[in-house]
């Protein structure tokens, strides 16, 4: 249950007022994990004072509380506090306000409907899963039966010919994308990659896919993935045979563990990391642009969306899935930040030449806070347990990675665009010949999705 604690502080004359939101279900805790954002203007040496007054409040030093702290995007100290230490440090005069963290998470769903796009989603985490789910859901299984296989036309991957097709078009074909994204560095912050797989290897055999310097989980794994999740979006993203930008660098940075969950915190520290990388690289010779792609979510937090906001600030495109409850898309982080790519579902269309539709996919989430659908249903890709195999797997999960495929493209083309506008290039660019007859949702607000769309030839 969500708890507001309400903490005053009488200055003169005055009262100021701040609040903390408590998304944490673990009472039995009496330390949890918290995010303490202070104001914009804060300095390293009043980020200093606020974690002395917490090791004071908590008679701990730093070091066993587990303090962390960022700067690049917000000001923010993550530490493990008692309820009384929360207040304490609430009222000091540099913090804005107090979040609890949350999990993020990388949800799979096994169901009746994970092999076919026809019924209703029974809820918002329908399936068999350990634990309590409190965000929303990001992929689905993989279907029976698929196993480890190799390709050898790009024409067997419906997902890539549909997102190289114009209005109502269906039928089969090569994919032609307009390059190949060399040069565009995608961070991939999920589960991790197998740096090893053949889809990420040229014909040079040297991976594209590497390590981009930041594992929360677990530093000494160097961003390596134990879940599956991460490769295979990355494949989506430039796999040889799977991807969208097939030269594109792709760069683990792993936030999701072997479960596929996560936490706020580790997303925030992971996002500001990204952007020093950038503002690292970005004047160096050869530099075509810093992307995000991140098929994850949880509750809505503002530190969250903030830390997405102030990345895209600085020039780094950020690519969010919208997340797969069939519920509004602006209830849920990162999806709501708004200066990102949010990104819905379609699957495979149907219909006859000249008049051929992609349904939206009945998990996806929708509204006002989705830019673009791709697509999300039954998406073949890389998969981590072997170096050669690939499977399917279905959720904006797989939606995601398709458009930041093609903001790579994009930005191999014009390496000037900002995010602002590669955004609305995407936005333009998409197409309006989706089905929306057979939603089983009316409620759904579906009426501003538009298929994504990469056309041979980029008329910037």
């Amino acid at each position: 249950m969500m708890l507001k604690l309400f903490v005053c502080i009488a200055l003169i004359a005055a009262v100021s007022c701040k609040s903390y939101t408590n998304n944490n279900n673990n009472n039995n805790n009496n330390n949890k994990k918290f995010i303490i954002v202070l104001k914009d203007d804060a300095t390293m040496t009043e980020i200093n004072s606020v974690v002395s007054e917490i090791e004071v409040a908590e008679n701990k030093l730093r070091e066993e509380m587990a303090v962390r702290y960022v700067y690049f995007l917000l000001p923010i100290v993550f530490a493990e506090l008692s309820e009384g230490t929360v207040e304490k440090i609430s009222a000091l005069p540099e913090v804005a306000y107090i979040e609890a963290d949350q999990p993020v998470y990388m949800y799979p769903v096994s169901g009746p409907n994970s092999g076919s796009n026809s019924g209703s989603n029974s809820g918002p985490n329908s399936g068999s899963n350990s634990g309590s789910n409190s965000g929303p859901n990001y992929n689905t299984t993989k279907s029976p039966g698929t196993g480890d296989k190799g390709y050898q036309s790009e024409t067997d991957r419906w997902n890539l010919d549909i997102a190289n097709k114009p209005l109502h078009t269906c039928e089969n074909g090569k994919y032609e994308p307009p390059n190949d994204g060399t040069g565009a560095d995608t961070y991939v912050l999920d589960t991790g990659i197998n740096y090893d797989h053949s889809d990420f290897k040229g014909e040079d055999g040297l991976s594209r896919a590497k390590y981009g310097g930041f594992d929360a989980i677990d530093p000494t794994q160097l961003g390596a993935d134990c879940n599956g999740h991460g490769s295979h979006c990355a494949g989506i993203i430039g796999g040889i045979l799977s991807g969208v930008a097939k030269n594109a660098n792709l760069l683990s940075i792993r936030v999701l563990g072997c479960s596929g969950s996560g936490t706020t915190s580790g997303i925030v520290e992971a996002l500001d990391y990204v952007g020093t990388k950038h503002e690292a690289n970005k004047d160096k010779a050869g530099f075509v642009a810093s992307i995000v792609s991140m098929s994850l979510g949880g509750g809505k937090s503002n530190s969250f969306n903030r830390a997405v906001n102030n990345l895209v600030g600085k020039g780094v495109t950020v690519v969010t899935a919208s997340g797969n409850d069939g519920s509004d898309a602006c209830n849920s982080s990162p999806g709501s930040a708004g200066d990102n790519i949010n990104v819905g579902a379609h699957a495979e269309p149907t219909g006859s030449a000249g008049a051929c539709k992609s349904p939206i996919a009945y998990f996806s989430n929708w509204g006002t806070c989705v830019d673009v659908i791709a697509p999300g249903w039954q998406i073949e890709s890389v998969d981590y347990k072997s170096n050669t195999g690939f499977t399917k797997l279905s959720g904006t999960s797989m939606a995601c990675p398709h458009v930041a495929g093609a903001v790579a493209l994009l930005m191999a083309k014009d390496k000037s665009l900002t995010p602002a506008e590669v955004k609305q290039k995407i936005i333009d660019l998409s197409v309006d010949d989706v089905d929306r007859s057979a939603d089983e949702q009316p409620i759904r607000d579906v009426s501003k999705s538009k298929r994504l769309y990469v056309p041979k030839e980029l008329g910037l």
